[in-house]
């Protein structure tokens, strides 16, 4: 399991996609790891796609991951939660490595259990939010059968220890300032699993010449789940209406 492997079978099924569906360019959407796959992808092979879409779209995995460790442990200290200042603390700030990886559950499993839908409502009090609904999609499509459902949640797990360990040194807006295709950002305003404020540098930092970013004033890390009907109103008036032939 390595990053080029991913991008290496993304680019096989772009040429099946293109031959299936008779098209010459097709879209390209990646949410969180996926718009990493998405961005390498469409770096390597800007010609195979109309545009590429990024929804919490990652920038920098170990700024990201302490900012996100900080955010916990700031709310831990103001919480005076002296349990989990003690275990954030004895942790160390990331990036962790091999069997301490498992020590992100410490701060991502409030990152996205409670402080992300904190952050919405406080903002949106009349959002509707739940950061579970991806996971729930994914065990219940209709392909899998009860062997995959009961892998899914484990199987996630082992990816995230072999791949994300591989991508400490990934920083797109030094390695990536510039796409050859047009460029959307899908993002949370309140997205503090992808930082939504990384994605703002990037974006006013990439030197495309159409480019857009689209904020969600009513989600975090997953705006394609959290406010669907107005993802697909950016998908159909802003994407296609802007890139349609």
């Amino acid at each position: 399991m390595t990053p080029q492997q991913y991008v290496a079978d993304g680019l096989q099924l772009t040429q099946y996609l293109r031959q299936r569906f008779h098209q010459d360019k097709i879209y390209i959407v990646g949410h969180s790891w996926g718009s990493m796959v998405g961005i390498w992808m469409a770096q390597q092979r800007p010609e195979l796609f109309t545009a590429y879409i990024g929804i919490g779209q990652m920038v920098n995995p170990t700024l990201n991951d302490q900012m996100g460790y900080q955010y916990v442990l700031d709310k831990a200290r103001a919480a005076g939660n002296t349990a989990l200042i003690r275990k954030l603390e004895a942790n160390g700030p990331p990036p962790y490595h091999g069997l301490g990886m498992t020590k992100y559950n410490d701060y991502l499993d409030l990152l996205y259990s409670k402080y992300i839908g904190e952050a919405i409502l406080k903002n949106n009090p009349k959002a509707t939010w739940s950061h579970g609904s991806a996971l729930i999609d994914s065990v219940n499509i209709p392909e899998f059968g009860l062997a995959d459902k009961v892998a899914t949640v484990p199987a996630t797990d082992l990816t995230f220890m072999r791949v994300y360990d591989q991508l400490g040194n990934v920083d797109y807006q030094k390695q990536i300032p510039e796409l050859k295709l047009p460029v959307y950002f899908a993002t949370g305003r309140y997205d503090l699993s992808d930082m939504a404020v990384l994605t703002d540098r990037y974006y006013q930092a990439l030197k495309n010449p159409q480019k857009h970013l689209v904020w969600f004033e009513a989600s975090g890390h997953a705006p394609i789940y959290e406010q669907t009907p107005e993802f697909l109103d950016f998908m159909v008036n802003t994407v296609l209406a802007n890139t349609g032939r």
